[in-house]
């Protein structure tokens, strides 16, 4: 059952079938896994694949007291792009509505960008991840400028 207290899915919050609107990246789920989650749900494995690509490709993390307690699939935070240098944070409040807080001065027409992955981790680890989970390579600023700093050291190395 859905309790609407410990902040699972109630009519207050985003209508479902606003979900298949998400987009849904193909990632690297094996397919014995898929297999075994239409059989233990009963749901077509077609169905269950949507599911998990849209779960991966938008889900956020919720975290509670500093520790992780699960995600969330969220209609908001799926319509936000990515950003390593992010201008807002996804967040889930103890109601379990979601909700995108600036965490500086946006400027007028500035895209609201949230990070989908731990922004303090290397480039390397944060492409993987975004790759992996979210089926594509980040291009933003910092990303750019650590790539530059990286070639530009290795550069350095070789001509020492």
């Amino acid at each position: 059952s859905l309790y609407e207290h410990v902040g699972e899915w109630c009519k207050t919050k985003e209508p479902l079938l606003e979900l298949r609107a998400l987009q849904r990246n193909e990632c690297a789920v094996p397919p014995q896994q898929l297999a075994a989650l239409a059989t233990l749900t009963g749901v077509p494995k077609d169905q269950v694949t949507a599911i998990i690509f849209a779960i991966r490709t938008n889900a956020s993390s919720i975290h509670r007291n500093g520790q992780k307690v699960g995600c969330a699939l969220s209609i908001l935070m799926g319509y936000h792009n990515h950003d390593c240098r992010p201008n807002a944070n996804a967040t889930i409040d103890e109601n379990g509505n979601t909700r995108i807080e600036a965490t500086r001065d946006i400027a007028h027409k500035e895209e609201v960008c949230i990070s989908y992955v731990d922004a303090t981790q290397p480039r390397a680890q944060r492409q993987q991840v975004l790759s992996e989970h979210y089926g594509f390579t980040c291009r933003c600023t910092r990303c750019q400028e650590e790539q530059r700093r990286e070639l530009k050291a290795k550069m350095h190395a070789r001509r020492n």
